[in-house]
């Protein structure tokens, strides 16, 4: 009886061991390339051809961790990355929000994510997604790019996942730069976007 009673009890043992092992996880380069623009937080203004201008604040990349443990999903860790951006309250674009009261309002009172970036320790795979005016990429899109050796990638509406999502006008492009971020961008009236710097 102490022998099946010692067995069972190692059994538990290994079983709870095997469950809580945690690996470490790693991004791979392709994916950092995304945050490297991000390393500070940078206020930049756009100018359109016609005079209008947005003036977004880019904040320094985050990153974050949250575990889970239970019987049921067993014990993993996610990591995640992410960088967020905010539209001052006097640029063109606004953002559409529901207020306390259930009315929509146009506001640019909230952060924005623009770029996520997630893994857990029980998968291969890394989760991804951008989002920038109204424009959402998701990850089977940005994984099948080849940005090895590309300096500037536009990133169009026709392969976007949503377009014009919660802002006013939506755009239809956008130039990132792997060094400086989001270089310009086209909105729905064919109208360029420029980086001020």
């Amino acid at each position: 009886m102490k022998t099946k009673t010692q067995y069972f009890f190692a059994i538990i043992w290994i079983l709870f061991f095997a469950c809580t092992t945690r690996k470490d996880v790693a991004f791979d380069n392709n994916d950092l390339k995304w945050l490297r623009p991000f390393n500070t937080t940078d206020t930049i203004i756009y100018r359109s051809q016609n005079g209008l201008s947005d003036t977004i604040t880019f904040f320094q990349q985050e990153s974050n961790r949250s575990s889970v443990s239970s019987f049921e999903q067993g014990s993993y860790t996610t990591y995640s990355k992410s960088v967020t951006y905010k539209l001052t309250d006097s640029s063109y674009h606004k953002f559409i929000q529901v207020n306390s009261n259930g009315i929509q309002v146009y506001s640019n009172s909230k952060k924005q994510y623009l770029f996520s970036l997630s893994k857990s320790n029980n998968q291969t795979e890394t989760g991804m997604e951008i989002s920038f005016l109204g424009l959402i990429f998701n990850e089977s899109y940005l994984k099948s790019l080849r940005t090895d050796s590309i300096k500037v990638l536009t990133l169009d509406e026709v392969k976007a996942a949503y377009k014009n999502m919660n802002v006013t006008e939506g755009i239809k492009t956008f130039d990132f730069d792997f060094q400086k971020g989001i270089i310009s961008f086209i909105d729905y009236n064919n109208v360029k976007w420029k980086r001020n710097r």
